[in-house]
């Protein structure tokens, strides 16, 4: 299958690789894709439901007050929807857990791949505040 792949692998190679006929999502369907990964990373935990919703929403809204076009305004919000996705790479009992992380498991959820390190050089060279796991599984969102 990635015979003939040694030089620069772009979007008509892949293409040319996947079987006939290809799919290509309009922009609902796109938009209908999104929600459904942002609902299937935040139903994980009962504290976390609609998070990624209310994250899409805000950044909507931020990049419509600062006058980006529609495309960009659309994009801050799949971003938003998936801003989290990295959390699936780590265990739901990590997270529900009652005492404190193990060294193993505060790796695990900082090496996820949007993990809070990962985005700290983007947010006004700050590092952002660490969101921690809830202390008992019975927290309210």
């Amino acid at each position: 299958m990635l015979a003939g792949l040694d030089g620069p692998v772009d979007r008509e190679t892949i293409l040319a690789l996947e079987p006939a006929p290809h799919a290509f999502l309009d922009e609902q369907a796109c938009e209908e894709a999104y929600l459904a990964i942002a609902d299937m990373i935040d139903m994980r935990m009962p504290f976390t439901f609609g998070h990624s919703r209310a994250v899409a929403a805000l950044a909507g809204a931020a990049a419509k007050q600062m006058g980006l076009p529609a495309s960009d305004i659309r994009g801050a919000r799949w971003a938003a929807y998936t801003h989290d996705i990295g959390e699936l790479a780590v265990p739901v009992s990590t997270w529900m857990r009652a005492r404190a992380l193990t060294e193993r498991e505060t790796d695990a959820g900082a090496t996820s791949s949007l993990s809070w390190r990962a985005r700290a050089g983007v947010v006004g060279g700050r590092r952002p505040r660490r969101r921690r796991p809830c202390s008992t599984p019975s927290r309210a969102p």
